[in-house]
């Protein structure tokens, strides 16, 4: 038994640094597409313009950096809770979904700024995939009966 439960803390782990390592790269390309969407909308003609975008970017990163590191902290919780009461897959799965659903919102507005003429079929090919998997996590997770109770001092349940 005692073989069986490190085995399972160990996938736990495993799953948090895959969304961990997503939620970063989430957060590259996210940095990207706000970058652009900024230059976009405040223009890049003068110096204060371009002072502004950097301002606006350099504040995303840092307040996204923070989102990150408060759901990297969350998602072990949320999985070690999972492998006590048998529903790491589904946790897995649900966030996962979440994450990649992210990724393709990113890279769908960073395809916009960049213009859509300007894309080749292996970055529609990327961004179906990306929609599908997400969609499919979702999906595949089903509902659990409380979200909050994880985060509870001495829930064993």
């Amino acid at each position: 038994m005692l073989k069986k439960t490190w085995a399972r803390v160990l996938l736990a782990y495993a799953v948090w640094i895959v969304v961990a390592l997503l939620g970063i790269w989430f957060l590259l390309l996210s940095r990207n597409a706000v970058l652009g969407v900024f230059a976009a909308l405040v223009g890049h003609e003068t110096l204060t313009h371009l002072h502004q975008i950097r301002a606006l970017e350099r504040f995303y990163l840092i307040g996204m950096g923070l989102a990150w590191l408060a759901m990297v902290i969350a998602a072990e919780v949320y999985f070690q809770n999972g492998v006590q009461r048998g529903q790491l897959f589904e946790r897995f799965a649900r966030l996962l979904g979440v994450v990649v659903l992210l990724i393709f919102v990113a890279d769908a507005t960073l395809l916009i700024v960049q213009g859509l003429g300007a894309a080749d079929w292996s970055r529609w090919l990327i961004l179906g995939v990306e929609l599908a998997l997400g969609v499919f996590c979702v999906r595949a997770a089903r509902a659990s009966p409380s979200i909050v109770s994880d985060f509870l001092i001495g829930d064993q349940n």
